[in-house]
């Protein structure tokens, strides 16, 4: 994963997620979803003290530009 930004928005007791996550070109965002489903979120959710929160995910991927040459 190259960069991700969460928005956590609405009311405490229905708030809403929004992630946009930006990938390199060779990145790969079913692994990316997994980890979050079966580990961010559920942290989100029990901090929030909630049983659901809303998730939109939205992925990117990074031009070739975007990489660092070592």
């Amino acid at each position: 994963m190259h960069q991700a930004r969460a928005t956590l928005t609405g009311t405490r007791d229905d708030p809403t997620l929004a992630l946009v996550v930006t990938l390199s070109q060779d990145g790969d965002p079913g692994q990316v979803r997994d980890r979050l489903t079966t580990d961010g979120l559920p942290r989100l959710r029990q901090a929030l003290d909630l049983d659901t929160v809303p998730v939109s995910m939205e992925f990117r991927f990074g031009s070739a530009a975007d990489r660092t040459v070592r």
